[in-house]
Protein backbone atom coordinates (compact mmCIF):
# COMPACT_ATOMS: atom_id res chain seq x y z
CA UNK A 1 0.00 0.00 0.00
CA UNK A 2 1.19 3.69 -0.43
CA UNK A 3 2.48 4.93 2.32
CA UNK A 4 0.48 8.10 2.35
CA UNK A 5 -2.90 6.17 1.80
CA UNK A 6 -1.84 4.13 4.86
CA UNK A 7 -0.72 7.24 6.83
CA UNK A 8 -4.46 8.90 6.25
CA UNK A 9 -6.47 5.82 6.16
CA UNK A 10 -7.19 6.07 9.87
CA UNK A 11 -8.49 9.67 8.84
CA UNK A 12 -11.02 8.17 5.94
CA UNK A 13 -12.69 5.57 7.97
CA UNK A 14 -12.95 7.73 11.12
CA UNK A 15 -15.02 10.29 8.78
CA UNK A 16 -17.66 7.35 7.15
CA UNK A 17 -17.58 5.62 10.57
CA UNK A 18 -19.43 8.82 11.86
CA UNK A 19 -21.63 9.28 9.01
CA UNK A 20 -23.40 5.62 9.43
CA UNK A 21 -22.92 6.60 13.46
CA UNK A 22 -24.57 10.01 12.80
CA UNK A 23 -27.58 7.60 10.85
CA UNK A 24 -28.75 5.67 13.75
CA UNK A 25 -27.81 6.24 16.81
CA UNK A 26 -29.63 9.43 17.37
CA UNK A 27 -32.45 8.61 16.13
CA UNK A 28 -33.06 4.91 18.22
CA UNK A 29 -34.98 6.06 21.06
CA UNK A 30 -37.04 8.16 19.25
CA UNK A 31 -38.04 5.40 17.01
CA UNK A 32 -38.89 3.51 20.12
CA UNK A 33 -41.30 6.16 20.98
CA UNK A 34 -42.88 6.28 17.85
CA UNK A 35 -43.40 2.30 18.31
CA UNK A 36 -45.23 3.56 21.63
CA UNK A 37 -42.68 2.43 24.32
CA UNK A 38 -42.85 3.64 27.33
CA UNK A 39 -39.52 5.38 29.34
CA UNK A 40 -38.99 2.40 31.43
CA UNK A 41 -39.24 0.25 28.30
CA UNK A 42 -36.73 2.20 26.62
CA UNK A 43 -34.42 2.53 29.44
CA UNK A 44 -35.01 -1.30 29.74
CA UNK A 45 -33.75 -1.72 26.40
CA UNK A 46 -30.67 0.72 26.73
CA UNK A 47 -29.68 -1.20 29.98
CA UNK A 48 -29.43 -4.39 28.00
CA UNK A 49 -26.12 -2.94 25.95
CA UNK A 50 -23.78 -2.14 28.65
CA UNK A 51 -25.09 -5.18 31.06
CA UNK A 52 -24.30 -7.14 27.83
CA UNK A 53 -20.98 -5.30 27.56
CA UNK A 54 -19.65 -6.30 31.11
CA UNK A 55 -19.38 -9.30 29.70
CA UNK A 56 -18.22 -8.84 25.72
CA UNK A 57 -16.31 -6.30 26.24
CA UNK A 58 -14.24 -7.79 28.41
CA UNK A 59 -13.48 -10.60 25.47
CA UNK A 60 -13.03 -8.85 23.16
CA UNK A 61 -10.82 -6.51 24.42
CA UNK A 62 -8.68 -9.89 25.57
CA UNK A 63 -9.19 -11.33 21.68
CA UNK A 64 -7.77 -8.06 20.60
CA UNK A 65 -4.69 -8.01 22.46
CA UNK A 66 -3.60 -11.85 23.07
CA UNK A 67 -4.75 -12.26 19.53
CA UNK A 68 -3.81 -9.28 17.37
CA UNK A 69 -7.23 -8.95 15.45
CA UNK A 70 -8.54 -6.08 16.46
CA UNK A 71 -9.32 -4.58 13.03
CA UNK A 72 -10.77 -7.69 12.44
CA UNK A 73 -13.31 -7.84 15.36
CA UNK A 74 -14.15 -4.51 14.32
CA UNK A 75 -14.90 -5.16 10.65
CA UNK A 76 -17.41 -8.31 12.07
CA UNK A 77 -19.15 -5.32 14.25
CA UNK A 78 -19.38 -3.38 10.77
CA UNK A 79 -20.61 -6.11 8.57
CA UNK A 80 -23.33 -7.58 11.04
CA UNK A 81 -24.81 -4.85 13.34
CA UNK A 82 -26.71 -3.04 10.76
CA UNK A 83 -28.27 -6.07 9.24
CA UNK A 84 -29.52 -6.83 12.88
CA UNK A 85 -31.01 -3.87 13.33
CA UNK A 86 -33.71 -4.75 10.45
CA UNK A 87 -34.89 -7.08 13.37
CA UNK A 88 -36.53 -4.21 14.89
CA UNK A 89 -38.92 -3.91 11.95
CA UNK A 90 -39.71 -7.78 11.72
CA UNK A 91 -40.66 -7.61 15.52
CA UNK A 92 -43.49 -6.07 14.63
CA UNK A 93 -44.18 -4.13 17.50
CA UNK A 94 -43.74 -6.51 19.80
CA UNK A 95 -41.96 -6.29 22.97
CA UNK A 96 -39.94 -9.61 23.48
CA UNK A 97 -38.43 -9.11 19.59
CA UNK A 98 -37.43 -5.83 20.60
CA UNK A 99 -35.96 -7.41 23.67
CA UNK A 100 -33.31 -9.85 21.47
CA UNK A 101 -32.81 -7.76 18.72
CA UNK A 102 -31.56 -4.91 21.25
CA UNK A 103 -29.21 -7.94 23.05
CA UNK A 104 -27.53 -8.43 19.63
CA UNK A 105 -27.38 -5.45 18.38
CA UNK A 106 -25.06 -4.07 21.62
CA UNK A 107 -23.24 -7.01 21.63
CA UNK A 108 -22.08 -6.31 18.40
CA UNK A 109 -21.76 -2.31 18.55
CA UNK A 110 -20.73 -1.51 22.19
CA UNK A 111 -18.00 -4.71 22.27
CA UNK A 112 -15.43 -3.21 19.47
CA UNK A 113 -15.29 0.34 20.51
CA UNK A 114 -12.26 -0.06 22.88
CA UNK A 115 -10.29 -2.02 20.35
CA UNK A 116 -11.09 0.90 17.78
CA UNK A 117 -9.57 3.61 20.06
CA UNK A 118 -6.61 1.51 20.43
CA UNK A 119 -6.14 1.23 16.80
CA UNK A 120 -6.75 4.96 16.64
CA UNK A 121 -4.27 5.63 18.78
CA UNK A 122 -1.71 3.03 17.90
CA UNK A 123 -1.98 4.36 14.49
CA UNK A 124 -1.89 7.96 15.22
CA UNK A 125 1.81 7.24 17.37
CA UNK A 126 2.67 4.81 14.37
CA UNK A 127 2.57 8.03 12.02
CA UNK A 128 3.48 11.14 13.92
CA UNK A 129 -0.23 12.14 14.18
CA UNK A 130 -2.12 13.25 17.53
CA UNK A 131 -6.05 10.82 18.25
CA UNK A 132 -7.93 14.48 18.03
CA UNK A 133 -6.48 15.12 14.89
CA UNK A 134 -7.85 11.89 13.38
CA UNK A 135 -11.25 11.44 16.21
CA UNK A 136 -12.09 15.44 15.00
CA UNK A 137 -12.99 14.15 11.66
CA UNK A 138 -15.60 11.90 13.23
CA UNK A 139 -16.96 15.04 14.22
CA UNK A 140 -17.26 16.98 11.50
CA UNK A 141 -18.62 13.77 9.50
CA UNK A 142 -20.90 13.41 12.40
CA UNK A 143 -22.28 17.07 11.93
CA UNK A 144 -22.52 17.81 8.23
CA UNK A 145 -24.89 14.25 7.45
CA UNK A 146 -27.06 14.69 11.02
CA UNK A 147 -29.15 17.15 10.42
CA UNK A 148 -29.73 16.76 6.88
CA UNK A 149 -30.72 12.87 7.66
CA UNK A 150 -33.30 13.98 10.47
CA UNK A 151 -34.78 16.34 8.05
CA UNK A 152 -34.75 13.22 5.46
CA UNK A 153 -36.09 11.34 7.97
CA UNK A 154 -39.08 13.61 9.01
CA UNK A 155 -40.28 13.10 5.16
CA UNK A 156 -39.70 9.70 4.37
CA UNK A 157 -40.32 8.15 7.58
CA UNK A 158 -38.28 7.35 10.90
CA UNK A 159 -38.12 3.87 9.37
CA UNK A 160 -35.32 5.26 6.75
CA UNK A 161 -32.50 4.96 9.80
CA UNK A 162 -32.00 0.78 8.93
CA UNK A 163 -31.38 1.32 5.57
CA UNK A 164 -29.38 4.45 5.62
CA UNK A 165 -27.59 2.85 8.54
CA UNK A 166 -26.72 0.19 6.59
CA UNK A 167 -25.50 1.89 3.38
CA UNK A 168 -23.04 3.85 5.63
CA UNK A 169 -21.75 0.82 7.91
CA UNK A 170 -20.83 -0.55 4.15
CA UNK A 171 -19.13 1.95 3.19
CA UNK A 172 -17.39 2.49 6.66
CA UNK A 173 -15.84 -1.19 6.04
CA UNK A 174 -14.64 -0.76 3.01
CA UNK A 175 -12.69 2.23 4.37
CA UNK A 176 -11.52 0.18 7.32
CA UNK A 177 -10.34 -2.40 5.06
CA UNK A 178 -7.53 0.42 3.99
CA UNK A 179 -6.40 1.12 7.66
CA UNK A 180 -3.08 -0.99 8.66
CA UNK A 181 -3.06 -0.69 12.04
CA UNK A 182 0.77 -1.42 14.24
CA UNK A 183 -1.08 -3.38 16.79
CA UNK A 184 -2.70 -6.20 14.27
CA UNK A 185 -1.18 -8.96 14.59
CA UNK A 186 0.92 -8.86 17.62
CA UNK A 187 0.44 -10.96 20.49
CA UNK A 188 0.69 -10.29 23.82
CA UNK A 189 1.89 -13.57 25.95
CA UNK A 190 -0.44 -14.59 28.63
CA UNK A 191 2.28 -14.22 32.06
CA UNK A 192 2.59 -10.44 30.39
CA UNK A 193 -0.90 -10.05 30.77
CA UNK A 194 -1.13 -11.25 34.22
CA UNK A 195 1.73 -8.80 35.20
CA UNK A 196 0.07 -5.91 33.43
CA UNK A 197 -3.12 -6.18 35.31
CA UNK A 198 -1.02 -6.51 38.56
CA UNK A 199 0.24 -3.18 37.57
CA UNK A 200 -2.96 -1.30 36.67
CA UNK A 201 -4.67 -2.89 39.83
CA UNK A 202 -2.20 -1.44 41.95
CA UNK A 203 -1.78 2.44 40.18
CA UNK A 204 -3.57 4.61 42.27
CA UNK A 205 -3.79 7.26 39.85
CA UNK A 206 -5.71 4.64 37.68
CA UNK A 207 -8.36 3.27 40.31
CA UNK A 208 -9.39 6.73 41.31
CA UNK A 209 -9.91 7.71 37.46
CA UNK A 210 -11.66 4.64 37.46
CA UNK A 211 -14.09 5.61 39.76
CA UNK A 212 -14.42 9.44 38.72
CA UNK A 213 -14.58 8.40 35.27
CA UNK A 214 -17.78 5.84 36.40
CA UNK A 215 -19.63 8.89 38.33
CA UNK A 216 -19.31 11.17 34.99
CA UNK A 217 -20.58 8.02 32.43
CA UNK A 218 -23.43 7.48 34.94
CA UNK A 219 -24.71 11.19 34.30
CA UNK A 220 -23.76 10.83 30.33
CA UNK A 221 -25.51 7.77 30.11
CA UNK A 222 -29.24 9.48 31.33
CA UNK A 223 -28.20 12.00 28.75
CA UNK A 224 -27.52 9.51 26.20
CA UNK A 225 -30.61 7.59 26.43
CA UNK A 226 -33.87 10.41 27.30
CA UNK A 227 -32.19 13.63 25.96
CA UNK A 228 -34.60 12.81 22.65
CA UNK A 229 -37.42 11.99 25.11
CA UNK A 230 -36.77 15.45 26.58
CA UNK A 231 -36.69 16.81 22.82
CA UNK A 232 -39.90 14.90 22.17
CA UNK A 233 -41.67 16.04 25.27
CA UNK A 234 -41.34 19.72 24.02
CA UNK A 235 -42.90 19.03 20.28
CA UNK A 236 -42.67 20.47 16.69
CA UNK A 237 -40.22 18.56 14.58
CA UNK A 238 -38.40 15.91 16.61
CA UNK A 239 -36.45 14.27 14.38
CA UNK A 240 -35.72 17.68 12.32
CA UNK A 241 -34.73 18.93 15.99
CA UNK A 242 -32.50 16.31 17.04
CA UNK A 243 -30.48 16.40 14.14
CA UNK A 244 -29.89 20.42 14.69
CA UNK A 245 -29.45 19.66 18.16
CA UNK A 246 -26.51 17.03 17.47
CA UNK A 247 -25.39 18.86 14.87
CA UNK A 248 -24.49 21.42 17.32
CA UNK A 249 -22.75 19.11 19.93
CA UNK A 250 -20.84 17.73 16.85
CA UNK A 251 -19.55 20.99 15.63
CA UNK A 252 -18.61 22.16 19.11
CA UNK A 253 -16.15 18.95 19.32
CA UNK A 254 -14.02 20.58 16.28
CA UNK A 255 -11.65 22.94 18.59
CA UNK A 256 -11.67 21.15 21.50
CA UNK A 257 -10.70 17.79 19.11
CA UNK A 258 -7.88 19.85 17.36
CA UNK A 259 -6.93 21.22 20.55
CA UNK A 260 -6.78 18.45 23.36
CA UNK A 261 -3.20 17.55 22.79
CA UNK A 262 -2.00 21.11 23.23
CA UNK A 263 -4.52 21.28 26.34
CA UNK A 264 -3.00 18.67 27.78
CA UNK A 265 0.68 18.86 27.45
CA UNK A 266 -0.29 22.42 29.28
CA UNK A 267 -2.38 21.95 31.89
CA UNK A 268 -2.10 18.14 32.80
CA UNK A 269 -4.58 15.43 32.46
CA UNK A 270 -6.33 15.72 35.73
CA UNK A 271 -6.82 19.66 35.53
CA UNK A 272 -8.24 18.87 32.08
CA UNK A 273 -10.22 16.41 33.32
CA UNK A 274 -11.68 18.46 36.42
CA UNK A 275 -12.89 21.34 33.99
CA UNK A 276 -14.67 18.76 31.70
CA UNK A 277 -16.67 17.39 34.57
CA UNK A 278 -16.99 21.16 35.95
CA UNK A 279 -18.78 21.99 32.61
CA UNK A 280 -21.25 18.67 32.32
CA UNK A 281 -21.91 20.04 36.10
CA UNK A 282 -23.05 23.47 34.05
CA UNK A 283 -24.26 21.54 31.30
CA UNK A 284 -26.55 19.09 33.20
CA UNK A 285 -28.03 21.58 35.62
CA UNK A 286 -29.36 23.52 32.82
CA UNK A 287 -31.05 20.98 30.79
CA UNK A 288 -32.67 20.36 34.72
CA UNK A 289 -34.43 23.39 34.43
CA UNK A 290 -36.38 21.92 31.82
CA UNK A 291 -35.31 24.30 29.25
CA UNK A 292 -36.61 25.80 26.08
CA UNK A 293 -35.56 24.36 22.00
CA UNK A 294 -33.27 27.02 22.30
CA UNK A 295 -31.58 26.84 25.73
CA UNK A 296 -31.38 23.21 24.60
CA UNK A 297 -29.21 24.85 21.65
CA UNK A 298 -26.85 26.47 23.63
CA UNK A 299 -26.17 24.13 26.35
CA UNK A 300 -25.44 21.84 23.56
CA UNK A 301 -22.36 23.84 22.66
CA UNK A 302 -20.77 22.75 25.86
CA UNK A 303 -21.06 19.38 24.48
CA UNK A 304 -17.17 20.03 22.66
CA UNK A 305 -15.90 20.22 26.71
CA UNK A 306 -17.78 17.46 28.21
CA UNK A 307 -17.35 14.68 25.42
CA UNK A 308 -14.79 15.63 23.06
CA UNK A 309 -12.04 16.98 25.15
CA UNK A 310 -12.89 14.70 28.04
CA UNK A 311 -12.68 12.12 25.58
CA UNK A 312 -9.34 12.92 24.25
CA UNK A 313 -8.09 12.97 27.62
CA UNK A 314 -9.38 10.26 29.00
CA UNK A 315 -8.43 7.91 26.53
CA UNK A 316 -4.63 9.31 26.10
CA UNK A 317 -5.15 8.45 30.29
CA UNK A 318 -5.64 5.41 29.12
CA UNK A 319 -2.95 4.37 26.74
CA UNK A 320 -0.96 5.97 28.90
CA UNK A 321 -1.26 3.85 32.02
CA UNK A 322 -1.44 0.38 30.02
CA UNK A 323 1.04 -1.41 30.14
CA UNK A 324 2.65 -2.89 26.50
CA UNK A 325 0.45 -5.70 25.13
CA UNK A 326 -2.75 -4.61 27.45
CA UNK A 327 -3.70 -1.25 25.28
CA UNK A 328 -6.90 -2.87 24.18
CA UNK A 329 -7.77 -3.86 27.04
CA UNK A 330 -6.84 -1.06 29.33
CA UNK A 331 -9.40 0.52 26.81
CA UNK A 332 -12.19 -2.28 27.44
CA UNK A 333 -11.62 -1.74 31.31
CA UNK A 334 -12.31 1.78 30.91
CA UNK A 335 -15.32 1.08 28.37
CA UNK A 336 -16.71 -1.31 30.99
CA UNK A 337 -16.45 1.00 34.12
CA UNK A 338 -17.15 4.25 32.90
CA UNK A 339 -19.35 2.97 29.77
CA UNK A 340 -21.38 -0.30 29.97
CA UNK A 341 -21.61 -0.78 33.78
CA UNK A 342 -22.60 3.28 34.64
CA UNK A 343 -25.22 3.29 31.29
CA UNK A 344 -26.38 0.08 32.93
CA UNK A 345 -27.49 1.98 36.07
CA UNK A 346 -28.15 4.69 34.12
CA UNK A 347 -30.81 3.36 31.82
CA UNK A 348 -32.75 1.38 33.98
CA UNK A 349 -33.07 3.69 36.88
CA UNK A 350 -33.93 7.25 34.52
CA UNK A 351 -36.70 5.76 32.97
CA UNK A 352 -38.02 5.34 36.43
CA UNK A 353 -36.68 8.53 37.53
CA UNK A 354 -38.44 9.94 34.82
CA UNK A 355 -42.10 8.67 35.26
CA UNK A 356 -42.09 9.25 38.82
CA UNK A 357 -39.93 12.58 39.35
CA UNK A 358 -39.60 13.59 35.66
CA UNK A 359 -36.64 15.11 33.84
CA UNK A 360 -35.38 17.80 36.06
CA UNK A 361 -34.69 15.75 38.83
CA UNK A 362 -32.79 13.30 36.38
CA UNK A 363 -30.72 15.89 35.44
CA UNK A 364 -30.44 17.21 38.61
CA UNK A 365 -28.40 13.77 39.86
CA UNK A 366 -26.58 14.00 36.83
CA UNK A 367 -25.34 17.49 37.55
CA UNK A 368 -24.48 17.07 40.88
CA UNK A 369 -22.66 13.57 40.24
CA UNK A 370 -20.28 15.74 37.57
CA UNK A 371 -19.57 17.98 40.23
CA UNK A 372 -18.60 15.08 42.45
CA UNK A 373 -16.56 13.86 39.71
CA UNK A 374 -14.97 17.21 39.47
CA UNK A 375 -13.54 17.29 43.17
CA UNK A 376 -12.66 14.22 42.65
CA UNK A 377 -9.85 15.27 39.80
CA UNK A 378 -9.52 18.50 41.37
CA UNK A 379 -8.17 16.44 44.46
CA UNK A 380 -6.10 14.09 42.28
CA UNK A 381 -4.43 16.83 41.03
CA UNK A 382 -3.70 18.09 43.84
CA UNK A 383 -1.77 14.92 44.91
CA UNK A 384 0.06 14.74 41.63
CA UNK A 385 1.53 18.16 41.87
CA UNK A 386 2.74 17.29 45.40
CA UNK A 387 4.05 13.72 44.26
CA UNK A 388 7.27 13.45 42.48
CA UNK A 389 6.43 10.50 40.39
CA UNK A 390 3.73 12.54 38.96
CA UNK A 391 2.66 11.61 35.38
CA UNK A 392 4.75 14.45 33.99
CA UNK A 393 7.72 13.39 35.01
CA UNK A 394 7.01 9.86 33.09
CA UNK A 395 9.92 9.82 30.10
CA UNK A 396 7.37 7.03 28.46
CA UNK A 397 4.84 10.10 28.12
CA UNK A 398 4.30 11.06 25.00
CA UNK A 399 1.02 13.06 24.61
CA UNK A 400 -1.31 12.46 20.88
Amino acid sequence: MNPSINKYSMHVFMFVFYISNASFVPFLSYWFSQKGLSNQQIGFLYSLGPLIGLAAQTVWGYLSDRYGIGKRLLMVSLMLTPIVTFGYLLGKERFYMYIIVSAVYFFLSLAVRPNMEEITLSHARANGQSYGGIRVLGSVSFALTVTPLGIMYNHLGINMIFVTYLVTSLIALLALLQVKPSSEGKKAKTNAMAAGFRQLATNRYFVVFLLSAFLIGLANGFNMVFFPLLVNKLGGEVAQELGVLSTVSALSELPLFILSAYLLRRFGYFNVLAFCAGAATLRWFVLSLEPTFQLLFMSQMLHGITFGLYTAAAVNFIYEMSPGGLKATGQTIFAIIAGSLASLIASSSGGWIIDHYDFNVLYTIGSVLALISSCIFIGMSIIHKKSSQGLRNKKTLNLT
